[in-house]
């Protein structure tokens, strides 16, 4: 079935930072795709980044990425970043130590340039709409010539069943999925290079889509700048979903990723 590009309508940052906010506690619990995704990054970088340094990661949330570096035996120094105070607070309790976390936003970096041997960007690039100067200046904080900046990233195809049907209502999709290959431009654009990625294509299947939709509430994904939906509303959209998606392994939501690493150039 072919399925046009849905309209997009980013939510104003405090609405992000409320909804993630509100789910904090159980964040780590419920994020399953999100916590399987940093996991293989962390994978990742375990082969081919050495131990040590100075990171920081942006989008932080309660602190997935550091512990599995830890897991890993890579010893950073991380700094975690997010919008939302209460996920910070939650991420301190579990990883108490000299290197702080901060509030702020992504799109207005609190650092000095050039102070960080990597940065990582984990399910966060999304909810910031095609805005290229925030790639630039995560790019302005790593060292030049040697900063690394991981990442996974939500693609073209990732909720497309979801985004379908609230089409349908006339509700704007909340996050910009890029295409592969226009992502990998807006590195190269800020200064990247070395850039390799592998591509993650995950569907998981629900018994019914207020399932789904409840799975995706548990972990603070619900921000809009949309029109909320009222008990009726919800439950014609559900059973819209299900007539339309519905297969023999449940109702399904689709998640396309792209997990990788680059590097900073050297400077001009």
């Amino acid at each position: 079935m072919h399925m046009s590009s849905p309209d997009i309508l980013v939510p104003p940052r405090q609405r992000i930072a409320r909804a993630f906010g509100l789910k904090a506690r159980t964040y780590g619990d419920r994020a399953i795709i999100q916590s399987e995704l940093i996991g293989r990054l962390v994978a990742r970088l375990a082969k081919s980044v050495l131990p040590g340094g100075k990171w920081v990661d942006l989008g932080c949330g309660t602190g997935i990425f550091a512990g599995e570096c830890r897991k890993a035996g890579i010893l950073h120094r991380i700094t975690g970043l997010d919008i939302s105070f209460d996920p910070l607070v939650v991420y301190n309790k579990k990883y108490p130590g000299p290197s702080p976390s901060i509030q702020a936003d992504i799109r207005s970096l609190p650092f000095k340039k050039e102070v960080f041997d990597g940065a990582v960007t984990a399910s966060t690039l999304q909810w910031l709409g095609n805005d290229s100067d925030t790639m630039r200046n995560i790019a302005a904080i790593l060292k030049p010539g040697t900063g690394i900046l991981a990442f996974s990233v939500f693609v073209q195809g990732s909720f497309r069943e979801l985004f379908s049907v609230q089409q349908q209502f006339g509700i704007p999709a909340p996050v910009l999925c890029f295409e592969a290959g226009e992502f990998v431009r807006m590195l190269e654009g800020a200064g990247f290079e070395a850039i390799d990625y592998d591509m993650v294509h995950k569907t998981v299947y629900a018994p019914a889509a207020a399932l789904l939709l409840k799975s995706i509430s548990a972990i603070g994904g619900t921000a809009t700048a949309g029109k909320l939906l009222n008990r009726k509303e919800l439950s014609e959209f559900c059973r819209v979903y299900e007539s339309r998606f519905r297969t023999g392994d449940g109702i399904p939501l689709t998640y396309r990723t792209i997990i990788g690493a680059c590097r900073k150039g050297p400077r001009p």
